[in-house]
């Protein structure tokens, strides 16, 4: 790879130099849509789990599997993509069919993966949050490190009586935070780096105790590795994004 994935420190997300359709591209789309074919031809054809689930994905299945096996649940994906996460979680266990499964996206994506998932009644696509609403689990895997004001995002579903908090390949270590450019093949995108112990005491101060914590292993252009920042100072870099998982908390 010729370029470094992050490059550039900046003051907002508005000053970083954006290129290219990033997300919003065919590329992004075209893979993704493959990737749900994908895990539908091996739900559908009863392929042995472990062929669908191996991954540093999330522990939102865990999660569900050990709290809402055969009970009904409202779930929130934000960036949820084309609603892969759901088809893994349809394969991973026989009891977790009674879930409500709600999709935050933008509406192309929304409109894409709502014709795919013609058949599966459970999964829901939206592309922008209702005023009110109940979901006993939020899953953000992988976005929110693209949202400038995160803060009134986190806000408004704090609102939505989450009983979980689950982040999937959220970036955020002993770092400090500051914002770069992402180059994502032809584009350039704002990306945050959080700190984690800031996040931390966000999240505490708003009622949710940290219950599960690991490293992330990112599939970062094709290939699992760690993040590569050698071209950042130390105390800006980061080795590996995070799995956490908060609960409301009882106090």
């Amino acid at each position: 790879m010729d370029r470094p994935i992050w490059e550039g420190i900046y003051d907002s997300f508005d000053s970083v130099p954006k290129i290219g359709n990033g997300f919003d591209g065919d590329v992004w789309i075209e893979r993704n849509i493959v990737k749900l074919k994908n895990l539908i031809q091996s739900l559908e054809s009863h392929s042995e789990f472990t062929t669908i689930n191996f991954s540093n994905a999330s522990p939102l299945l865990l999660l569900l599997a050990l709290n809402y096996a055969g009970k009904p649940a409202e779930i929130l994906d934000v960036g949820g993509g084309f609603g892969d996460m759901y088809i893994k979680i349809l394969n991973s266990s026989q009891f977790l069919n009674d879930l409500n499964y709600t999709v935050l996206e933008k509406k192309p994506v929304c409109l894409s993966a709502k014709a795919i998932l013609k058949h599966y009644e459970k999964i829901f696509f939206i592309d922008a949050l209702p005023e009110s609403a109940k979901f006993d689990v939020v899953h953000i895997g992988s976005s929110l490190q693209y949202v400038d004001d995160w803060v009134s995002l986190m806000n408004k579903m704090f609102s939505f009586d989450v009983d979980y908090f689950v982040f999937t390949d959220f970036p955020a270590g002993s770092n400090m935070e500051f914002i770069t450019g992402q180059n994502y093949y032809d584009s350039i995108l704002p990306f945050r780096f959080f700190r984690l112990d800031s996040f931390l005491k966000f999240m505490d101060e708003r009622g949710y105790a940290l219950i599960h914590s690991t490293a992330y292993l990112a599939n970062i252009l094709g290939s699992h590795t760690s993040y590569q920042m050698e071209n950042f100072e130390p105390e800006l870099r980061l080795n590996y994004s995070k799995n956490l998982v908060f609960k409301k908390a009882l106090y």
